[in-house]
């Protein structure tokens, strides 16, 4: 992958990293309504408050009184700390698509963004969102939100820096989906069916991704983790595989898997059994394969997926960072 992407011009989509961007939004969300008039607002800090407090919560506290030995894991190439870095940008990306939806730009300070975080392009919130689809935005916003505060609190517990927020183009769904025709290969932000076919194209990734770091990982606190999330994931993708069914978007849901498997490829295990989401009799709201296990996918198939190729590009235009001010991948 290269190391390096080039710039691009100022455009009125895209956050600084600051956070701030030209657009407002009057949608509100259990994870912040946070305006950009009064950030230092009371729901600012109950929200800041409420995930700051994740770091103290039981299973983060366990973990962090390891052992000697799992706190000195390795982190050469693509070790354990790395790929919690991968973690932590792909959750980043998933955040601000559910968040953007319903909210439009927010904002949740340093501790929640990094420091240097890179600029996002693409805003919501979507026109037409609502009902049971705006809760489960609602809620997916929450929950990636939860996932980024204890990977951060996870790492530092560690000893170790996590990445900051990396550029992100919110956008790139058009281009990536194209393969799904003109009705959803457009902004995410542009109706609630193009969301959510954006939405499952990373869900899709994302958990094969996940599946496959809970099997390469080193440290048994890292596992822990990352079996955390995926289960938490898997349920979310089953929710919104859910929703699509009833909307009547199994063509779309078997595109995204046409797409997944012919750009990135399927890794070893066998081959999903149905791409759509099911019939009249039998509904087919969980991708696995014949065995009823969901498949592992390689980090370079997946990024190949996100990026749209071989190179940085895609939702992540600068790529992914491994670690703060290292390479990149």
């Amino acid at each position: 992958m290269n190391a390096e992407f080039a710039s691009t011009p100022p455009d009125p989509n895209v956050r600084t990293q600051g956070g701030e961007c030209s657009k407002a939004s009057s949608r509100t969300a259990p994870i912040a309504a946070i305006g950009t008039a009064d950030p230092e607002g009371p729901n600012r800090r109950r929200v800041l408050g409420r995930l700051a407090a994740l770091a103290g919560a039981p299973l983060v506290a366990d973990m962090l009184a390891g052992s000697a030995a799992a706190q000195t894991s390795p982190d050469d190439g693509l070790g354990d700390f790395a790929l919690l870095n991968v973690v932590l940008s792909l959750e980043y990306l998933q955040f601000e698509l559910f968040n953007s939806a319903i909210n439009g730009a927010v904002d949740l300070g340093a501790a929640f963004r990094g420091a240097n975080p890179g600029s996002v392009t693409g805003e919501g919130p979507v026109p037409d969102l609502s009902g049971e689809a705006a809760a489960l935005v609602a809620e997916g916003a929450d929950l990636e939100a939860r996932h980024i505060m204890v990977l951060r609190a996870f790492m530092e517990g560690y000893g170790r820096r996590p990445v900051d927020r990396p550029a992100l183009d919110l956008t790139a769904s058009a281009t990536l989906l194209a393969p799904a025709g003109s009705r959803l290969a457009r902004s995410p932000f542009a109706g609630t069916d193009a969301l959510f076919t954006t939405l499952l194209l990373v869900e899709e990734v994302a958990v094969g991704v996940y599946a496959a770091i809970v099997q390469r990982a080193a440290d048994p606190n890292v596992r822990t983790v990352m079996l955390q999330i995926l289960a938490a994931e898997g349920y979310q993708g089953g929710a919104l595989r859910t929703l699509m069914r009833q909307r009547g978007l199994s063509d779309a849901a078997a595109a995204v898997t046409r797409i997944v498997d012919t750009r990135g490829g399927l890794a070893e295990g066998g081959a999903v059994a149905e791409t759509g989401l099911g019939d009249a009799a039998v509904a087919n709201l969980v991708p696995a394969d014949t065995s009823g296990f969901i498949l592992p996918r390689r980090l370079s198939t997946a990024l190949r997926v996100l990026y749209g190729g071989d190179a940085p590009g895609g939702f992540f235009p600068a790529g992914i960072l491994i670690a703060p001010g290292g390479r990149r991948i």
